[in-house]
Parts: structure tokens; sequence; C-alpha cells
């Protein structure tokens, strides 16, 4: 127990040690070795079941079948470090862990404090870079917030923005010119087809439309007869006349 305790303190010291004796050779020893693992059963997070060497007779407590299932039912881990390396018992093959010393159970058992202290200080290492990178985004981000909120760089972007307003709108304007001009364009030429097949542009050259009182075309002789209503739409107005006669030209 000595070693394996100047091995737990020199490896780690904050381990807490739960120790629970019992008998390790004898007639008695099996039943006190079932015993003392039922104690710690629920109590720790792991086992080291130790005794120092011996003969064949004196280890045979470790050969019980009671030990071994007692070994087997534990609810956490056990290391199995009975006698010297050349002693072999049934609880070495039951146990999770063989070592071959106390010592080296102890060993197996352990986390090494040097180790721990190199990876906590690697750990260390890494936050103080995340810690300082996002420090370091944050001022950024302060920094441009205090920006946004300065009245002077506050007053030049609305300078800025009346700026490129006003380039917008001259550029509407613009636009809205050029527009203009291309549909009077568009419909002057439209207005000048229309004019170009409108009838009051055929009476203007001195022809004339004719239609009967039911609004129907006076387009050949046979549409009217004497006495018939017809209206006759010149430049300027209106004629209403009667048909006295008609006559169809001569072939």
């Amino acid at each position: 127990m000595h070693d394996v305790l100047a091995v737990l303190g020199r490896r780690y010291p904050l381990a807490e040690v739960l120790v629970s004796p019992c008998l390790v050779q004898g007639d008695a020893a099996p039943a006190s070795i079932v015993a003392a693992l039922d104690r710690l059963a629920g109590r720790v997070d792991v086992a080291i079941l130790a005794r120092g060497g011996g003969s064949v007779e004196d280890l045979w407590a470790f050969n019980d079948e009671g030990v071994a299932r007692a070994i087997a039912r534990f609810p956490v881990p056990i290391v199995s470090a009975v006698g010297h390396e050349v002693d072999v018992t049934i609880a070495d093959f039951v146990a999770d862990v063989r070592a071959p010393t106390p010592s080296a159970a102890a060993v197996t058992v352990t986390p090494d404090a040097s180790e721990i202290r190199g990876r906590v200080g690697a750990a260390r290492t890494v936050l103080d870079v995340r810690v300082r990178e996002i420090l370091g985004s944050w001022r950024e981000r302060v920094a441009s917030l205090r920006s946004r909120l300065d009245p002077e760089a506050a007053a030049r972007g609305v300078r800025d923005a009346r700026q490129r307003l006003d380039t917008v709108a001259s550029s509407l304007e613009r636009e809205r010119g050029r527009t203009l001009h291309a549909l009077r364009d568009r419909m002057g030429a439209i207005a000048a087809r229309l004019e170009a097949v409108s009838p009051m542009a055929t009476i203007s050259r001195g022809f004339a439309i004719v239609s009967r009182d039911d609004g129907g075309l006076v387009d050949r002789v046979e549409a009217v007869g004497p006495g018939d209503g017809v209206t006759i739409r010149i430049t300027d107005g209106l004629v209403e006349s009667v048909v006295r006669s008609t006559r169809r030209n001569a072939a």
C-alpha cells in the first residue's frame, strides 16, 4: 500500500484513495476479499486489487471462484496487482487490467500530472489566442460603430447621399426629356399616317361624303332614289338635300 500511495502522490496528488482492507491469504481470505470489494462498489471510479508476492499457496485465495465472481460483477474497472510479475492467478484473468506490481497498477489508474500541466498550458494558449481574436473583432466593430456615430462622419454621409441623389435626379430628368421627345416623334409619325388615310383629308381636297338618312353611305346610284333625303359632308359642314333624280354613268 505504501508503494501505491507513493506513486499516486507523485503522479496525481488530487487523487482521493479509499482503502478497503482484507485478509489476503488463509482459509478466511476469499470471503474477506469479496467483502472488501463489495464495500467499495459504487464508491470509487477504479479499484486496485493488490498484495505482495508469495508462494502459490499464499496467493491461492485469488484463485477462488467467489473472488472471481466478485471481480466480474464490480461496477467499475479493476486492476489486478497480485504478487510479482511472474505470479498469475485467476483474478488476473477476470480483472479488466493486470499490472505486474502494485506500483505499476498505480501508474495505470492515474494520469501524469506533468502531462496534464502540458495539456492545460496548451489549452490556455489556444484560449488566449481565441480570446484575443474575439476581442480584436469586437474592437473593430466598436470602432466602426463609433465612426458611424461621429457627427462629422454622419454629415459627410448625408452630403454624399445628397450628391448621389442629385446625380440620379439629373439622370432621370435627362432620360425623361429623351423619352418625351421620342414619344412626340412617334405620335407625330402616327398622326401623319392617320391624317393621310383620314376621310377629312380627302374631303379637304374637294370631295364629299354622301349618306342616307339611316346613316348608310351612298356609294352607287342604286343606293338612293328620287325623294330620298341625303346628307352631304363637306369640309366645313353638312348639306341636307333631297334626291330629285338619279342617273347612271354611261358605260
